[in-house]
């Protein structure tokens, strides 16, 4: 009460509160706790994704032996198959694709509707 009547000044008000500080260190290790932690994890996460780069290494298609190409084959014939029958389901449940095959992706459909202005372009909607 002194102090803010001004009968007794403080002497040093540059002082840093001991409180304030022990506050700013407790901050500053549970910070630090949490970037060893993350740096810890990181470190493994960059283990495991060496590793599974390590076991995706395959020979280029052209060394491969007449066996492993046919089952390639089979292999893609079945994910083509998986990936027909997905589509059709989401089909019937009103799934809208916005490209019409995997081939297409860079060259999104464009639906447009035709007016007598639009007719000198033809049904492509470009004029190459």
């Amino acid at each position: 009460m002194n102090r803010f009547l001004g009968e007794n000044p403080p002497t040093d008000t540059d002082a840093p509160n001991p409180i304030v500080i022990a506050h700013q260190n407790a901050n500053t290790d549970e910070i630090n706790r949490k970037l060893n932690r993350l740096e810890i994890s990181l470190e493994r996460e960059k283990k495991h994704g060496e590793a599974l780069q390590a076991s995706r290494k395959e020979l280029p298609i052209e060394k491969l032996s007449s066996f492993d190409l046919k089952n390639m084959c089979k292999a893609l014939e079945a994910a083509n198959e998986e990936i027909e029958r997905v589509v059709s389901i989401k089909k019937e449940r009103g799934f809208e694709f916005p490209y019409q095959t995997i081939g297409s992706a860079f060259a999104p459909l464009r639906v447009t509707e035709y007016s007598s202005s639009d007719s000198d372009e033809g049904p492509s909607g470009s004029n190459e």
